[in-house]
């Protein structure tokens, strides 16, 4: 996809996925519902399809930029790799509670060190998850990070991701903790949009009825269409959460993320100044 029609894909699955919540919200107990309205989009709340489809854009628009990609092209011409890192320290349950994002980043921003990057952190909701004890656990949240990533070559960063996957416990055993792969010729734009969406899956954890070799049990990862009761249980983890919040960056990747809070903030800014906190 070229960048109009990045653009067009990612502002149409989240309009949908606003809608979505929307109803959900009001469907259940419309508590903050307000937040959800597009006259709140202006301080980049985690909750509003308009905040988020502001956000990605700038982002779609910042990277293709960078990249130098060409109007009717889709791809750059230098190697891009999406990493997902997602293990047991993000993890919290599925309550209503405070979420400390800032000691997520100082988590992951320390495993990419070094590293040109830019991505975001979702949360992903399990219904039910396996303990090291083989014993199922209450609903649980995975706060995870996708990234962009580039200027590495393949073979050292596939050995930075084993590392990692060695010294980090996953959310799941016989998971991996920390993913990567290269982007495909004509999937950039689409890679960026899936760094920028709402989270449209929930999950559990499934044992398998035959053991492994040793009798040590096996389990497979399940994914379906996010629930409308999910939705709201994320709603009201994500919204005293803000889009700059969620981003970050290292390398190259700063000054793109600057820009874009530059850019995302500016109606923000003139109306209340440089205060850090929004309403």
């Amino acid at each position: 996809m070229n960048i109009d029609e990045t653009l067009a894909y990612f502002r149409r699955k989240e309009r949908k996925a606003g809608d979505l919540l929307f109803d959900a919200v009001w469907k259940n107990d419309r508590e903050n519902i307000d937040l959800l309205r597009a006259e709140h989009a202006f301080y980049l709340p985690t909750v509003n399809a308009k905040a988020r489809i502001k956000w990605g854009t700038l982002l779609i628009r910042e990277l293709f930029a960078y990249f130098k990609v060409p109007e009717n092209a889709s791809d750059p011409e230098i190697p891009v790799f999406f990493v997902t890192l997602a293990d047991k320290s993000l993890i919290t349950t599925a309550e209503p509670q405070a979420i400390d994002i800032e000691l997520f980043k100082r988590k992951l921003g320390g495993r990419l060190r070094g590293l040109n990057y830019i991505g975001m952190i979702e949360p992903a909701f399990y219904h039910n998850a396996f303990d090291i004890m083989s014993q199922q656990t209450p609903p649980l949240v995975s706060w995870h990070g996708h990234f962009l990533i580039w200027g590495i070559r393949r073979k050292r960063l596939s050995r930075i991701i084993r590392k990692l996957n060695s010294k980090l416990e996953a959310v799941m055993p016989d998971f991996a903790a920390a993913h990567w792969k290269q982007v495909e010729r004509g999937k950039f734009g689409k890679k960026i949009c899936y760094v920028a969406k709402s989270p449209c899956k929930e999950y559990s954890v499934g044992k398998y009825a035959e053991a492994g070799k040793e009798g040590e049990p096996r389990y497979k990862h399940n994914s379906r269409e996010i629930r409308p009761g999910t939705r709201v249980k994320l709603f009201h983890l994500m919204e005293p959460l803000y889009f700059d919040q969620l981003t970050m960056a290292g390398g190259d990747g700063v000054e793109i993320l600057n820009r874009m809070k530059f850019g995302g903030l500016q109606r923000y800014r003139r109306r209340h100044g440089w205060t850090e906190r929004r309403l």
